[in-house]
């Protein structure tokens, strides 16, 4: 029997797991929730998907926090927020819905607490994935560029 948490049943770019709020497969009955259970998308659905995706070393360790896209749908210009509980490297990177690489807009040394990144956005009109990416953490983010 396979990984079911590691297909896409509904063929929209999130796995199953990603989709049920457990990336990594670890929920066993008796257990509890492993994610936010507001934040569950149902894996049947290809027009349901979620908002927010990040590891599972990152919800236990909550090394970024406060990620937030203003504004979203993001027009010419956009911010990134977020705290860092650790100075690390950081990269930024969009992608389309199918999950390729789009365009890098940071790669860089961010220091701890608190930071506030600027942008222009090159994008065409559609529905992006934001990813921001430490060391151990990795975290995604739906955006739509007008």
């Amino acid at each position: 029997m396979g990984c079911s948490f590691k297909l896409d049943s509904d063929g929209d770019g999130f796995t199953n797991g990603v989709e049920l709020q457990d990336p990594d497969g670890t929920w066993t009955p008796a257990s509890p929730q492993p994610g936010d259970l507001s934040k569950v998308t149902n894996p049947g659905d290809k027009n349901s998907v979620p908002t927010t995706v990040e590891n599972e070393y990152n919800r236990i360790n909550k090394i970024i926090s406060n990620f937030k896209i203003y504004p979203n749908p993001i027009i010419s210009k956009f911010q990134i927020s977020f705290d860092l509980k650790l100075a690390d490297f950081v990269s930024i990177n969009i992608y389309n819905y199918e999950g390729n690489l789009i365009q890098t807009i940071y790669n860089g040394y961010l220091n701890e607490g608190f930071n506030l990144l600027n942008f222009n956005n090159n994008l065409l009109s559609g529905v992006y994935l934001i990813g921001i990416k430490t060391n151990n953490v990795l975290l995604f983010d739906k955006i739509v560029a007008e």
